[in-house]
């Protein structure tokens, strides 16, 4: 045999083996109700494994927000003498705010739903008022539902109440 029919008949071979393999992976998912079977465990697992995952990131990162939150209000509670935010503390508040929204969206720009969804929900859960923050924005349809499994899992509470007044109201 001539050594270019060989070199021809091995890659002819190395390309129609995975054809091949193509064609018995579908008979046997179409015919075989066994292997229908595992494949949809397989993906029930990997989707289980896939939420965990985000779980596990979602509480990390949660932890450093609250961390960061810890350190904002000793400096908070070092500076009693006012009855208010301090402006270094709310500057660093907006910072982190407006540092999260644009990491946010350039995961949204670069197709990475999850950081994009995850940088929103700790965006929102150091605003104030995370209903307007959420209404002024339009986010992508994949991150916003993936951010409503964020707030399924740990709903968002306002660090600081949005309305402050001495005034009651009474019948």
């Amino acid at each position: 045999m001539r050594r270019g029919a060989l070199v021809s008949l091995l890659l002819s071979s190395a390309l129609i083996c995975p054809l091949l393999y193509c064609i018995y992976f579908d008979y046997r998912r179409r015919h075989s109700p066994a292997f229908r079977k595992l494949l949809r465990s397989v993906s029930l697992k990997h989707k289980k494994q896939q939420e965990q995952r985000m779980i596990r990131v979602l509480d990390r990162r949660i932890t450093e927000l609250d961390e960061f939150l810890g350190s904002l209000s000793k400096g908070l509670a070092s500076d009693s003498s006012e009855s208010r935010l301090p402006p270094e503390l709310s500057s660093a508040m907006v910072d982190f705010v407006v540092q999260q929204l644009k990491l946010a969206e350039s995961y949204s720009l670069a197709g990475n739903y999850e950081e994009s969804a995850l940088s929103l929900y700790l965006a929102l859960s150091v605003y104030p008022s995370p209903d307007e923050l959420l209404s002024s924005m339009v986010p992508n349809e994949n991150v916003r539902q993936i951010l409503q499994r964020f707030v399924s899992v740990r709903p968002i509470t306002p660090p600081v109440p949005r309305y402050r007044s001495s005034v009651n109201v009474s019948d």
